[in-house]
């Protein structure tokens, strides 16, 4: 309940966790969904987080690193221009600034629509790595112009309409707003 709450989504998974203490505190989860307002989001076969000790003595969760494996996101923009992975709940005012943990996935496959444009794309067989995923904080109306990170990403197809390319690996730096996703 506190990971859905955190997280401003409906957090599920079959089985119970397991946590691992050495040599360092791991929590893996089976089978994970992840929904908002009863769709899904998203889906891994498994989840591991990696919890940082410190945090723990500091009473204060940090999360250092999450690994999904076979990952299926989806990500959808709506006509207004809104995520589907926003909360829409919360008010689109300054929010501060905002450090996420590092992000692994295996064998995943990655979605994107983008309904204002009619425009979207499909990523199989993606494995990567996502650094420093950071929020600069600021309009929430902005929310792409202020997100920045690291990346290194290899997909075995990546679909657009009527073109298909076969084992693409790519990196990114900087700020997501220096790619239009729009444009995609």
């Amino acid at each position: 309940a506190a990971a859905s709450k955190a997280l401003g989504m409906e957090l599920g998974m079959s089985g119970r966790p397991l946590i691992r203490l050495a040599p360092g505190l791991l929590l893996t989860l089976d089978d994970v969904h992840l929904r908002r307002a009863g769709v899904e989001v998203a889906s891994a076969n498994q989840v591991r987080v990696a919890i940082a000790w410190r945090s723990l003595l500091a009473d204060e969760l940090r999360i250092d690193r999450i690994e999904l494996t076979q990952p299926v996101i989806r990500i959808e923009r709506d006509r207004e221009g809104r995520f589907n992975v926003e909360d829409t709940t919360a008010a689109r005012t300054v929010s501060g600034a905002r450090d996420w943990p590092d992000i692994v996935l295996t064998e995943g496959l990655l979605t994107f629509v983008d309904q204002r444009f009619g425009k979207g794309f499909e990523a199989r067989g993606c494995r990567g790595q996502l650094h420093r995923p950071r929020h600069a904080g600021g309009d929430r109306a902005d929310f792409l112009a202020a997100l920045s990170f690291t990346a290194e990403v290899a997909c075995t197809q990546i679909r657009k309409e009527d073109l298909t390319l076969q084992d693409v690996t790519f990196s990114a730096e900087e700020a997501v707003h220096a790619a239009n996703v729009a444009n995609m």
